[in-house]
């Protein structure tokens, strides 16, 4: 009896731990705004600005789904705001500096981690029309979006939005990269000339079956 309790209890520990691992919750995250891009931008990637920035005062990782959660200029304006940031849904996480992921995001900074570059391998965003890459502290997050990515191999970083937060000055935590949208797949030359072949062989088969019939009926109708 005992022997069996001993190894019951392991598995309902377990279990216990997987269903109840939280998943990601639909929250509120209301801007700071602190956060640049354009001219300027906190983060850029490969000599380009950023799109558009979100910077918040809670961590927007580790807190919300970013499909799900909602993304404001100001707690009035929650209400009448569409989930998703930067008005995306379909966001995939596609991996990180530090807390791990399919792909990884390689690091340099400066002795008091407010500022450095970061970089991925070459064609890593050849597929996607976006991406948002996330800088964490302990207790914030800015989110920077580039679109059209498909050049990107890295860029430059810095906590510089932090400064302006409550508790700001922290130094960098993790920088993270979430992927949105499929890019398109263009057609090789050879296929479309292949394509075009066919379908022009298929259009004088058709129409020497169409000459064939008529001339077939021709007798009939005498």
């Amino acid at each position: 009896m005992l022997s069996w309790i001993t190894k019951a209890v392991p598995l309902a520990f377990a279990a216990a731990m997987v269903l109840g691992t939280p998943s990601a919750e639909a929250a509120t995250f209301v801007s700071t705004g602190t956060c640049t891009a354009g001219t300027g931008s906190d983060v850029t990637a490969s000599g380009g600005n950023a799109d558009a920035c979100f910077g918040a005062a809670r961590t927007l990782v580790r807190r919300g789904d970013l499909n799900t959660s909602t993304y404001a200029e100001s707690w009035r304006s929650a209400k009448e705001t569409d989930p998703g940031l930067f008005g995306y849904t379909d966001y995939s996480f596609w991996g990180s500096a530090n807390r791990g992921g399919p792909n990884s995001v390689e690091l340099t900074s400066n002795r008091s981690r407010t500022e450095g570059t970061w970089s991925v391998d070459a064609g890593a965003f050849d597929s996607v029309l976006r991406i948002v890459v996330i800088l964490t502290t302990a207790t914030k997050s800015t989110a920077y979006l580039f679109e059209n990515p498909a050049e990107i191999t890295g860029g430059t970083w810095s906590t510089a939005a932090f400064a302006g937060v409550l508790l700001g000055g922290k130094p960098l935590t993790d920088v993270v990269i979430y992927t949105s949208g499929l890019a398109p797949i263009p057609v090789p030359a050879g296929a479309v000339l292949l394509l075009s072949g066919v379908g022009a062989f298929g259009f004088m088969s058709r129409r020497k079956k169409r000459r064939e019939a008529d001339a077939a009926a021709e007798p009939a109708a005498a």
